[in-house]
């Protein structure tokens, strides 16, 4: 039986090689063959604009679950375009896909072009639903998304524009706080914000995995899977399934994105969010 670990490891691989193949060991061939933590690699593919996140729906609720985790998701890309829209307009594009959904519990993917917003849904949102599941207070909710705007470099925009987006933001988390998916662990959150949101993040891969292990040796560790739930739902809202490809014999050079269709500020190595504004016009000698 396949672990939820060697899903997770295959499902973040499968993911790199797609969107991101400079985060892909070449010579990974199975589960247990990728040996850094995996919540590094999740956090590393929000770099290139892929959210990767695992739910599971509580129990009981079987009738209704493809309802359930389509409005987790739905809600995930309402608040991608809420904060594109204002701040990254001509990069809107957002879609849903499974990277696994026959395990238990499915890991989902979101992708989308503007790769700052990815990054703050991975690094504060979704770290955030997964630790304070359940109600939370207005002020906190509000200080969360006054973080995001501030990481964003929001602070330019309308007064009234800004409170608007976040607020309906905020509207947005408290519907993922209060649903019926409870969101797993997964990337790290990028700063501490609330003295009981910081959760360890969860344990590295063993070295080498075996389907037909029974119990694991004193010198591995596995991720413990999470309490059983019902199957989760065949389809997604723009479900596109992914193939694992054969390993790269090498790791491409060409840049992931061509120059002359995404800005500079999209450069996975840099923390810039907005471009500079234009130089000042030097005025003309007076005759």
């Amino acid at each position: 039986m396949t672990t939820y670990a060697q899903r997770l490891e295959f499902g973040l691989v499968k993911c790199a090689r797609r969107y991101a193949p400079r985060l892909a060991p070449p010579e990974w061939r199975q589960p247990g063959d990728y040996r850094a933590p995996l919540p590094e690699l999740a956090h590393q593919l929000a770099g290139y604009g892929v959210l990767v996140m695992v739910g599971n729906v509580a129990p009981g609720l079987q009738t209704q679950a493809a309802i359930h985790f389509r409005d987790w998701v739905e809600n995930y890309k309402s608040l991608y375009s809420l904060l594109a829209s204002a701040l990254f307009p001509t990069f809107k594009n957002v879609q849903a896909f499974y990277v696994d959904e026959f395990g238990v519990p499915p890991i989902v993917g979101l992708q989308g072009d503007a790769i700052p917003v990815i990054e703050m849904l991975a690094g504060y949102i979704a770290p955030y639903s997964a630790a304070k599941q359940g109600n939370a207070s207005e002020v906190e909710l509000i200080g969360l998304l006054d973080i995001v705007m501030e990481e964003l470099e929001a602070g330019d925009l309308p007064r009234d524009t800004y409170r608007t987006i976040r607020d309906n933001c905020a509207a947005l988390v408290r519907t993922l706080l209060t649903g019926y998916i409870k969101q797993v662990p997964l990337t790290p959150m990028l700063r501490p914000l609330f003295s009981d949101t910081s959760q360890p993040m969860p344990p590295e891969v063993p070295e080498r995995l075996d389907v037909t292990q029974v119990s694991p040796s004193a010198n591995t560790q596995t991720i413990s899977p999470p309490p059983p739930v019902i199957q989760p739902p065949t389809m997604l809202p723009e479900e596109d399934r992914i193939d694992l490809a054969p390993p790269p014999t090498q790791v491409p050079e060409a840049p992931l994105f061509k120059p002359d269709s995404v800005p500079v500020f999209f450069d996975p190595g840099r923390r810039d969010k907005r471009q500079p504004p234009p130089p000042p016009v030097p005025r003309l000698p007076e005759e």
